[in-house]
């Protein structure tokens, strides 16, 4: 009798096993092994591979694991990145943004930490500082709190207009005192603003709005990025081509290790639109706040740390 190891079957029993659950391939192969040792002892004996310990076993499992074998099943969700998690929903994209966006409240009125898009802000932060090297400086970032608007234009008025965080990077921080003199006579050589949208998660549902309202949020900036904690990767090839044509870059978040998150695409070099600037400045006290700390690091020949990044951690 002929032998099939039916790996897609295994692993939709794994997540359909835990709804909701993000599981790397080598989580999802290592459960297979634990579930499935008769049908896996059979595929150790008949590979023609060296699979004697289970780990090895486990490698090769992981490796058969494809995301584009399941993309056609719409209850398996796959998260874009370096490493990529699987997971069963019974929500449709639609469904599971709306799930994001009003059943984050518990039972007290409050909101859990891990959903709520307030908690990246500081991780969005953290990593923008832990960048220090030859192709990029560190940047100092600060929040824009829509509360602080004057919302003129009713509840959602500034929805287009101004983004979550905003930043500076100066580039002659590490300058000799002469460098730092002369090149500052040149304003856009030292300083770049750069602006940030941030959403929990990207999918079909939300992409497009969520990327627009980047573009908008961010016409007034050096650089322009939209950042989340999760990408379908079924729209990474539309997110891509958004991308291009408009010239914001993409940043994935990493909730657990911010240090680890990742620019996926670059954002385009624009010249400063003062005259949006201005209109910000109006509109947002914290906007004020951080083009007021940006004359000081103009003048100062240096961003001082206490003028950028006081972001409170939602845990605290």
């Amino acid at each position: 009798m002929s032998f099939k190891f039916d790996l897609y079957g295994k692993v939709t029993a794994c997540l359909k096993n835990q709804p909701e659950t993000r599981l790397t391939a080598r989580e999802i192969a290592e459960w297979i092994l634990e579930n499935y040792r008769e049908d896996c002892e059979q595929k150790r004996q008949r590979s023609k591979q060296d699979l004697s310990q289970d780990n090895d076993l486990i490698k090769q499992i992981k490796s058969e694991i494809q995301p584009y074998i399941f993309r056609k099943n719409n209850k398996i969700k796959i998260t874009t990145g370096e490493t990529r998690r699987f997971y069963w929903t019974e929500k449709t994209d639609a469904e599971e943004i709306t799930a994001i966006e009003e059943n984050s409240v518990n039972a007290t009125g409050s909101q859990p930490t891990e959903l709520k898009e307030a908690n990246l802000y500081p991780r969005l932060a953290e990593f923008l500082l832990s960048e220090d090297n030859i192709y990029r400086k560190r940047i100092y970032s600060k929040r824009i709190d829509e509360t602080h608007s004057r919302n003129q234009r009713g509840k959602n008025g500034n929805k287009w207009l101004h983004p979550d965080i905003v930043g500076l990077e100066y580039s002659g921080q590490n300058w000799h005192n002469e460098v730092k003199e002369i090149a500052g006579k040149f304003f856009h050589e030292t300083v770049t603003l750069s602006s940030y949208e941030v959403k929990l998660k990207l999918n079909s549902a939300n992409l497009r709005e969520a990327f627009f309202q980047a573009v908008s949020n961010s016409s007034w900036a050096n650089y322009g990025y939209l950042v989340a904690a999760e990408i379908d990767d079924k729209i990474e090839p539309e997110l891509r081509l958004l991308a291009n044509l408009h010239g914001i870059g993409i940043i994935l978040l990493d909730r657990e290790n911010p240090a680890e998150s990742q620019y996926m695409i670059e954002s385009a070099e624009r010249e400063i639109d003062w005259d949006m600037v201005n209109r910000i400045v109006e509109e947002n006290t914290d906007f004020e706040t951080y083009i007021k700390n940006v004359k000081k690091t103009f003048n100062l020949r240096e961003p001082e740390p206490a003028h950028w990044y006081q972001i409170p951690n939602p845990e605290d």
